[in-house]
C-alpha cells in the first residue's frame, strides 16, 4: 500500500530510513521514514479495518537567531480512505474543519505522482523563511525523533 508511495518520494531524492509496522486495532499500521538534505517525509497506510494509503507528512526543522522550530506539510490522499461503518458523517467532519482552519488544509493526492505536490509546497514555504535548515548528526533517525520529544515538551 505504501510501496508506489515510497516509490514516487525516491524519484524524489528521498532515501529509507526505516520502516515501522504496528499492531493497532482491527490491523496494521505501517510508517515509512524517508529523508532528502534537511527533509523527513513520513508515509502512513493501513492494513486492516480500513486499507490503503493515508497521508504524508514533510518536516524539516528551522534555526532562527532566536528559536528553533519545524516546518511540517501534509498530504492527504483524495478520498481517504475510511472504515466500512464511515460515511457521511465522516465527510461532513473533515469539510467543516477544512472550513476552519483553510491555511491548514491538507494537500489533496490523488495518485502516488501528486506527492510530488506536497514536496513543492514545503519546499516553497522552506524557501520562503529566513532561517538554516538543520541537518541532524549521526544517526539521522533517532536524532529527529529525539527533536521532536524536545518540541513536544516545550509546547
Amino acid at each position: 500500500m505504501v510501496m508506489p508511495w515510497r516509490a514516487a518520494a525516491e524519484r524524489r531524492g528521498f532515501r529509507l530510513l526505516d520502516r515501522q509496522v504496528n499492531l493497532i486495532k482491527g490491523g496494521h499500521r505501517c510508517v515509512d521514514f524517508l529523508v532528502s538534505g534537511p527533509t523527513y517525509l513520513d508515509l502512513y497506510g493501513e492494513l486492516g479495518e480500513v486499507n490503503g494509503f493515508w497521508h504524508a507528512s514533510a518536516m524539516t526543522w528551522i534555526d532562527t537567531p532566536d528559536s528553533r522550530f519545524s516546518l511540517t506539510t501534509i498530504g492527504e490522499i483524495d478520498p481517504p480512505p475510511r472504515p466500512r461503518a464511515a460515511g457521511f458523517v465522516a465527510k461532513l467532519v473533515v469539510k467543516v474543519m477544512h472550513k476552519l482552519a483553510p491555511e491548514a488544509v491538507p494537500v489533496a493526492m490523488h495518485a502516488p505522482e501528486d506527492l510530488a505536490l506536497v514536496i513543492d509546497k514545503h519546499l516553497r514555504e522552506l524557501m520562503a523563511i529566513a532561517g538554516k535548515p538543520v541537518l541532524f548528526e549521526g544517526d539521522q533517525l533517532e536524532a529527529r525523533f529525539k527533536q521532536q520529544e524536545r518540541d513536544e515538551a516545550n509546547a
